[in-house]
């Protein structure tokens, strides 16, 4: 299609279209002629002043001129001239002042053929040859202002000595900067030459820089691991007051690590005198471990601890693991005393958002984990006999909370009790609880079923009394030969229950039944193995060959 910055006409209602002139500085546009018949003269033709000009495959033609648009048969089209919208802004030599004289010939001549045109494009013309006599008298255009020429070349002047001027300033800085470097490079090549290193706007020597860059690396590794773990804008009240620091309950708070409990946990660096019971505070909370105390009742609780600055949380987490005492009589719980020992983290969970626990069933490599070890994993890896397994998801339900996933290599796994566990029977957690705090090694735990249903009367749950901690979660449940009777899902939310009751619950924690494990192998048509006659000297041992680290990025 051809498209020209012109107009258009409408047979019929050409009567009643105004004609506006065009002045130099109007916008772009120009004048189109037309004739009824082809053979008519040409000083009969009707001419139209237009601001766009549409000619296309159609059979006529748009002439627009503002908001008014005509269509005109297109054998009546006869021609027509553009006019310049404004003058370019500088007319220095003869091929700046070449636009001007095309453009005044072209309306010239197309004044002369059609002289219906010629008083719309004279204003046009007149202009024109006045900025050409101009600049044929020695004047040039700069700036949109006409000027005598001896007057640009003194601005020109001027201004190729400023940048003259810039150019000489910028060599001089570009030496003094290249000075400088040299006098840096030769000072950094005498201090390197006398053992030194730089480190933080200093130079300490070689052996120093490089235990410090190793703190660096570990605290960095560290670091991502407590964000991994912390609670970010966070909401907490004070439970309870202790020396150190106060027991709190979480209200609200983003939590990366899946699976993480958050019920109940310790805050250092809040000493008694600063927070009363019942207080309110909000903030980022950074985990550092956990903290273990004594209640009143004489028994042991274990909960994560947190701190109110992640420096002070990388320190703790490196070098102090908190151990309990004994609770005093008014119920208060002080810290344990440090270990000393120091809190490496393990290379494969190194950059885990989280980890859990599971098992492998039949012998293809399939896993059992729960659904919220795995929830918003990129990746998951099984950590396994010192190897890491790429695994996949098969299957995840939130409702059964369990998850099936599949590895590239046939591994025995562990053999499923087809009978329903009993309350009162023994009942063996296995797992790996914190798992950059208390190593790779599996933990395995005793208690028993403390009740045949689970919280609000659910019948797919055990309730039980074994210890379980942070990692545990999807980890099997066993019977004292091994066998499996239920996976390892959740605690019981104390805070909650104590204030209800008035009294913090002890190791009530809960498992998924078997029965529950075995319907979702079957529904993805997953073989697995049932148990036979009990071997009670090595089920455990068993059952701890079949169990892997869930580590999710």
């Amino acid at each position: 299609m051809k498209k020209c910055i012109n107009f258009v006409y409408h047979k019929g209602i050409l009567s009643n279209f105004v004609l506006i002139a065009l002045s130099a500085q109007a916008s772009a546009g120009g004048v189109a002629a037309f004739k009824e018949q082809k053979f008519h003269a040409d000083e009969s033709a009707t001419v139209l002043v237009y601001s766009e000009l549409i000619i296309g495959s159609a059979p006529f033609i748009k002439v627009i001129n503002g908001p008014k648009t005509v269509t005109i048969d297109k054998e009546k089209f006869a021609g027509n001239v553009e006019v310049l919208s404004s003058l370019p802004d500088t007319i220095i030599n003869d091929d700046d002042i070449k636009q001007l004289h095309v453009s005044l010939c072209a309306i010239k001549a197309f004044a002369a053929k059609y002289p219906k045109s010629a008083s719309i494009l004279q204003g046009h013309i007149t202009t024109l040859e006045r900025n050409i006599s101009q600049f044929d008298s020695g004047q040039v255009r700069y700036g949109r202002e006409w000027i005598e020429r001896t007057e640009y070349n003194s601005i020109v002047e001027d201004k190729n000595k400023q940048l003259e001027k810039i150019r000489k300033d910028d060599m001089a800085l570009a030496a003094k900067n290249q000075e400088r470097r040299e006098e840096q490079e030769k000072f950094a090549a005498e201090q390197r030459a006398k053992g030194l290193e730089f480190y933080d706007e200093k130079w300490l020597p070689k052996d120093e820089v490089e235990k410090l860059l190793k703190r660096d690396q570990e605290n960095a590794l560290i670091a991502k691991d407590i964000n991994n773990k912390s609670v970010l804008n966070s909401v907490y009240s004070v439970f309870q007051v202790a020396d150190d620091g106060m027991l709190i309950e979480f209200h609200i708070g983003d939590v990366k690590q899946a699976g993480l409990n958050t019920s109940l946990a310790f805050l250092f660096g809040a000493a008694k005198g600063a927070a009363a019971d019942g207080d309110y505070y909000k903030g980022n909370l950074y985990w550092c471990g956990n903290y273990s105390y004594i209640t009143t009742l004489g028994i042991q609780k274990t909960v994560n601890a947190y701190c109110l600055d992640l420096a002070d949380a990388v320190e703790r987490v490196k070098s102090t693991v908190y151990r309990s005492v004994a609770g005093n009589n008014n119920g208060g719980e002080s810290r344990g005393a440090s270990s000393g020992a120091e809190s490496e983290i393990p290379e494969p969970i190194q950059g885990s958002s989280s980890c859990g626990s599971g098992f492998f069933v039949g012998n293809e490599g399939y896993f059992i984990t729960n659904a919220h070890v795995i929830e918003d994993a990129k990746a998951i890896t099984i950590f396994y006999e010192g190897e890491k397994l790429r695994a996949e998801i098969v299957k995840s339900s939130k409702v059964a909370d369990l998850a099936i996933l599949k590895v590239n290599q046939p591994i025995s796994g562990i053999v499923i009790s087809p009978k329903e566990a009993e309350p009162g029977q023994d009942a063996y957690a296995l797992g790996f609880p914190q798992p950059s705090i208390q190593g790779l090694e599996i933990k395995v735990t005793k208690g028993v079923i403390s009740s045949g249903k689970g919280m609000n009367e659910d019948d797919t749950r055990f309730q039980i009394d074994t210890a379980v901690q942070p990692g545990n979660s999807g980890g099997p449940l066993c019977d004292k030969s091994g066998k499996l009777i239920g996976v390892v899902v959740a605690r019981l939310n104390e805070i909650f229950v104590a204030n209800k009751t008035g009294s913090i619950p002890q190791n009530v924690n809960y498992a998924i039944k078997s029965s529950e494990v075995i319907a979702m192998l079957r529904s993805k048509s997953v073989s697995f193995e049932l148990a036979g006659e009990d071997d009670i000297e090595n089920g455990i041992k068993r059952a701890s060959a079949a169990t892997g680290l869930v580590i999710v990025r």
